[in-house]
């Protein structure tokens, strides 16, 4: 696992993604770690078991949301 102060100490952008059943990494872990990471982004998605396809749906959404809001627009100089 990742400590609290590990994740406390990342400096750079970073997108935390969690669903409601998920067995290996349960969504309050997801938001404690979002909640411990300086400028994290948090996204809930649906749960893969509830609708594979939306799912994967919101997955991609949520990063290509993500990395437009933390890399595009940057100043190329």
């Amino acid at each position: 696992g990742v400590t609290r102060a590990a994740a406390a100490s990342l400096a750079f952008p970073t997108l935390v993604i969690g669903s409601g059943i998920d067995l290996v990494h349960p969504l309050a872990a997801a938001r404690s770690l979002a909640d411990a990471i300086p400028n994290a982004t948090f996204a809930e998605v649906m749960p893969k078991a509830t609708d594979k396809e939306c799912h994967f749906a919101e997955i991609r959404a949520a990063i290509a949301d993500f990395l437009d809001m933390n890399f595009n627009n940057q100043d190329q100089s």
